[in-house]
């Protein structure tokens, strides 16, 4: 197996592994950066404060994807991995009674149905009072001596689907 750099450039796709264009990378993160400053998602404290609570700081990637030919979709994700219990994870999912139950029902209604997707979906999520979690920033936006101390849930923080659904 290849070892492929994920910091980039050059930038890759996470499902194809060919390479990226990097203007069209560069706005793709951009827009990411964007919705993270739009939801509040974190706030920037000195690493010093983070260490002497013993907070953990964990660390950031970007995950891109090619969606258009024209547009690279830019996900930063906090590598919250190999971190307690294996089996301490969610995943909000309907029973099979409930959806059956919604079947019956648009059918019964005449109801069309779709299926929907939430764009930035875990960046609506608060982390609950009392919950600590500090990120490092992606090189693009690390400032000396700085971490993130999240208000919001981000991808790959192994409680997200949880804060989500809560």
């Amino acid at each position: 197996d290849a070892v492929m750099a994920v910091t980039g450039p050059p930038w890759r796709d996470a499902r194809t592994g060919l390479e990226l264009d990097p203007a069209q990378v560069a706005t793709g993160m951009e827009a990411e950066m964007t919705s993270l400053a739009n939801f509040g998602v974190h706030t920037p404290i000195p690493e010093a404060t983070v260490a002497d609570q013993g907070v953990r700081i964990i660390n950031t990637r970007w995950v891109l994807v090619q969606k258009t030919p024209t547009r690279v979709k830019a996900r930063l994700v906090v590598q919250d991995v190999n971190r307690g219990d294996w089996q301490d994870v969610f995943s909000p999912t309907p029973t099979s009674v409930g959806q059956r139950f919604i079947l019956w029902l648009a059918a019964r209604m005449g109801w069309g149905l779709r299926t929907a997707d939430i764009s930035t979906a875990f960046l609506h999520a608060k982390l609950p009072a009392g919950a600590v979690v500090a990120v490092r920033p992606p090189l693009e936006a690390q400032i000396d001596g700085k971490v993130w101390l999240l208000k919001r849930a981000l991808y790959g923080l192994r409680k997200a689907p949880q804060y989500y659904s809560e």
